[in-house]
């Protein structure tokens, strides 16, 4: 038996949205340590991918037992502990690839490059690992899922590191394929977070998943962006946080993709998060990086130019002392947050000329692009007021995590949790006017109020505990475009305006997955609550919402978030994107501390009663 982390899939009725059918997309996992080639040493780069991977038959081959320092795999006994190293681990974003996604043209013209076999051969669905429960030099990677067959395989050639998303990206070349990796990165002196992409080689003829995709170990190599110029700390290289001002005039800035100096062989001694995250490129040049710190998370490609893509710069404020310091250019503090806006010109050095040019090749000895052109074009007007409550010095995002780039130009965002207002906020965000408005929020940890901006489930919620949303999703498409279909078929049928987003919530019922910890919570409350943690407790649940887009004129709403508050327009705010319950958070702590607890008592709504109001629900 396998424990931990899944991926599940759902089938919906496009006219109730009903699911109709539902199970679970990994059917069979294969690993590098089944024995076909020795555990943690370097294997010959001749090797195929079914030279390399093998379908496991024991725990111990699990991806979560790669120990970096050790000769071998660690061996947990799944019938007594170690749940956590006996199944898929910590998965985080994911994006679903069709074959050849980004074969079509946009108002008349191609995207990017080819319009034919552009993208993926398969259908593959990339998963990031976000942790690893050993930790020991691996902390992560990229997991690739063949749709059709659901058949699973870690993709450490790709990442090593804490990885919150991994995406595509159109090269515009039919023969090669680009996956954006969002790995944290590395604090150590030097190093953090940077702009990582993995640019690989299809096998069209191939047999084997990987190789026919471009994800085979020696079929590609991890590129990393540059300053030309020699600029390496990320926030000076976006001229932020001067550049979050609405008004700001940014001037795009050339960059360039060079591959990093190491590549995986099978070592993971030598491949590890911070050997990786702290590599130079071949040409010895030091990729741009959030000084000493390792936080980015979710990005995303643009439908209309895919080889655009947009990244959630997480920590960048841990990295600005003016943001440490809450100073006036950054008044919103250290979790400050902002986007960065990518392009790269991969067409002109995928050429046989330019190949043949290259000295650099991929381990199986094929010729890879010696660097590629590329420029940071945008950076998200992050100073203003997204939400509620946040008057006078809340003006920012905090902590942006999740995002995706929708067809017509506008990008979806979303706090992480616990957000200054205590509403974790999510917004469209228009990247022409540099507006946003505000669509949607989430409890964070010591909300005082519920309201609806935030969009929390009936039956989810029984404390204050930060709640985020995550994981946008166009599914105009899916919900509408006929089987079989094409490339053109799937970017037509997107509209743009209606997506789903999770609602995840976190620590529902104290986080208690089992009756194991119930006896210790009890106690510690006072309460009995052991009954309805047992019967309904988890880390974390989740919630998947249609939400549709409303239609704005940019030019002219009045619902874009102010760059500039006084007291009396917070009142607005507030009551423009919310309405109080009946009881404030006080009135109803003061009712459970004088209320005896109730064997009865179950903390959340789904029995109809009001936030706070029973005994124990605080």
């Amino acid at each position: 038996m396998l424990t931990g982390a899944l991926e599940q899939y759902f089938d919906f009725d496009r006219h109730t949205l009903e699911a109709v059918n539902a199970g679970h997309a990994v059917r069979k996992i294969h690993t590098m340590q089944t024995g076909k080639v020795p555990y943690n040493q370097p294997f010959s780069g001749s090797l195929k991918s079914g030279d390399i991977y093998g379908l496991i038959t024991e725990h111990r081959q699990l991806f979560a037992n790669v120990q970096a320092s050790e000769a071998d795999m660690a061996s947990p006994k799944c019938d007594e502990e170690g749940s956590a190293q006996c199944g898929l681990y910590g998965h985080c974003g994911s994006k679903i690839a069709l074959k050849h996604e980004y074969s079509y043209t946009v108002n008349g013209a191609p995207a990017y490059g080819a319009t034919v076999g552009v993208g993926f051969e398969d259908d593959v669905l990339l998963v990031s690992m976000e942790g690893h429960p050993i930790g020991d030099g691996v902390r992560g990677t990229i997991n690739a899922i063949n749709v059709r067959t659901g058949d699973w395989y870690p993709l450490p050639q790709l990442a090593t590191g804490t990885v919150e998303m991994a995406f595509t990206i159109s090269t515009g070349h039919p023969d090669w394929i680009a996956v954006g990796v969002q790995d944290y990165g590395s604090d150590l002196e030097g190093c953090g977070s940077g702009w990582n992409v993995w640019i690989g080689k299809k096998d069209k003829t191939a047999t084997h998943f990987l190789d026919r995709n471009g994800l085979g170990v020696n079929q590609g190599r991890l590129y990393r962006v540059v300053d030309p110029a020699g600029v390496t700390d990320m926030a000076t290289f976006m001229e932020w946080p001067a550049s979050g001002q609405p008004d700001y005039n940014f001037v795009p800035k050339a960059a360039r993709l060079e591959p990093i100096e190491l590549v995986f062989d099978g070592s993971y001694a030598a491949f590890n998060a911070d050997a990786v995250n702290c590599a130079k490129t071949v040409q010895g040049s030091t990729p741009i990086r959030m000084t000493g710190v390792d936080k980015q998370e979710w990005g995303a490609s643009n439908p209309d130019k895919p080889n655009q893509w947009a990244i959630s710069e997480t920590g960048l404020g841990l990295s600005v002392q003016a943001c440490i310091d809450s100073d006036e250019s950054c008044p919103i503090g250290r979790l400050a947050s902002t986007a960065a806006f990518l392009e790269a010109f991969f067409l002109e050095k995928l050429t046989p000329a330019a190949l043949a040019a290259s000295t650099v090749t991929s381990r199986d000895g094929s010729k890879m692009p010696d660097f590629i052109d590329a420029r940071l074009f945008h950076v998200l007007a992050d100073r203003v007021f997204i939400g509620p409550d946040r008057f006078p010095n809340g003006k920012g995002y905090e902590y942006v995590d999740s995002l995706v780039w929708l067809k017509g130009g506008k990008v979806l965002l979303a706090e992480d949790a616990s957000a200054k207002g205590e509403y974790n906020m999510a917004v469209i965000y228009d990247p022409a006017t540099r507006k946003t408005v505000p669509v949607a929020g989430a409890l964070g940890d010591k909300n005082h109020k519920m309201n609806t901006v935030n969009t929390f489930p009936y039956g989810s919620f029984d404390r204050p505990r930060d709640q985020e949303l995550t994981g946008w999703f166009d599914w105009s498409a899916a919900m509408s475009v006929a089987v079989p279909y094409t490339p053109q078929d799937i970017y037509d049928g997107l509209d743009g305006k209606h997506v789903v987003v999770n609602n995840q919530m976190k620590g529902y019922y104290q986080g208690c997955m089992s009756n194991v910890r119930c006896p210790q919570i009890g106690a510690k409350s006072g309460c009995p609550l052991c009954r309805c943690i047992a019967e309904q407790g988890f880390h974390y649940t989740a919630q998947m919402m249609s939400v549709i887009l409303p239609d704005i004129d940019w030019a002219t709403t009045p619902l874009a978030a102010p760059s500039v508050l006084t007291e009396a327009g917070e009142s607005q705010f507030v009551s423009a994107y919310g309405k109080y319950r009946r009881r404030s958070l006080a009135e109803k702590r003061a009712i459970a501390k004088t209320d005896m607890c109730a064997d009865t008592a179950v903390c959340d709504w789904k029995h109809g009663h009001d936030d706070f109001d029973l005994p124990c629900c605080h």
